[in-house]
């Protein structure tokens, strides 16, 4: 849903925000957002990894896609699967998270999600956009066609310093993303022609979320575009915490 804001790991973090509804919150969108609730009814499904290296023609038409060299259709599959939708939460969901309600930005009660709800997103999909904007630093010469060879000095990065910073802050958030939960799933070994070694099979089975149930989820109880942009329109209120802005991020208009 929203642009350049841009294996799901929310288990544990469901697991430590779930309780119960009051009546009152269970007949409100906000009760149903700020408490996941939903999401414990999200079906689990037993996959098999598409992990081959080669062998592409063996993959489902979404997975080739996927993984196939930059074009429209490809960018559109990468923007669903990738979706960032902003929620509504409670106040006591942001305490759950270890967050301050008074910093955090209010939803107008007028819009319909209650006086007590507070932005949010959904830290797995914020992971897949990072997993894209890794995609598209990858496919340089189609998304960034300014940097090329004469552009590239000994290091130092030839992109500009926001793309540098926004690929040096996904690289980071996988990585923490990764470590922090890591699949414990084991990949076994096979002889393959006509390799000297034994070759990993990649394809294992795997227990894992519905995740297009997710992001229906998702979809369905999201602010919309309008709403989104109405905010930035609002601006913070009076009483609204305002914080500082990086003395680099002050910076980078100028260098552009």
């Amino acid at each position: 849903m929203v642009d350049g804001i841009q294996c799901l790991l929310l288990g544990t973090v469901m697991l430590s925000l779930r309780f119960e509804l009051s009546p009152q919150r269970e007949e409100s969108r906000l009760g149903l957002a700020a408490d996941f609730v939903l999401l414990f009814k999200i079906e689990t499904e037993t996959k098999v990894v598409a992990g081959t290296l080669f062998n592409e023609e063996t993959l489902s038409e979404q997975d080739a896609l996927l993984r196939t060299y930059p074009n429209a259709a490809v960018d559109q599959a990468w923007k669903e699967v990738t979706d960032v939708g902003i929620l509504a939460i409670t106040s006591d969901a942001v305490k759950k998270l270890g967050k301050d309600p008074s910093k955090t930005v209010r939803i107008p009660s007028e819009w319909g999600f209650g006086n007590d709800a507070h932005l949010a997103q959904i830290d797995g999909q914020h992971a897949l956009h990072c997993l894209n904007a890794v995609r598209r630093y990858a496919y340089r010469e189609v998304y960034y066609p300014y940097v090329n060879e004469s552009s590239i000095s000994h290091g130092q990065s030839a992109l500009k310093p926001f793309d540098q910073a926004h690929l040096s802050h996904c690289l980071h958030v996988l990585l923490q993303t990764l470590t922090c939960t890591p699949s414990l799933d084991m990949i076994t070994y096979n002889w393959v022609e006509p390799q000297d070694y034994p070759f990993p099979d990649f394809a294992i089975n795997k227990k894992c979320m519905k995740h297009d149930e997710l992001l229906r989820w998702q979809s369905e109880n999201q602010l919309s575009q309008e709403q989104w942009v109405d905010m930035s329109l609002r601006g913070p209120g009076p009483e609204d915490t305002v914080l500082p802005m990086p003395e680099e991020l002050r910076k980078w208009p100028e260098a552009e």
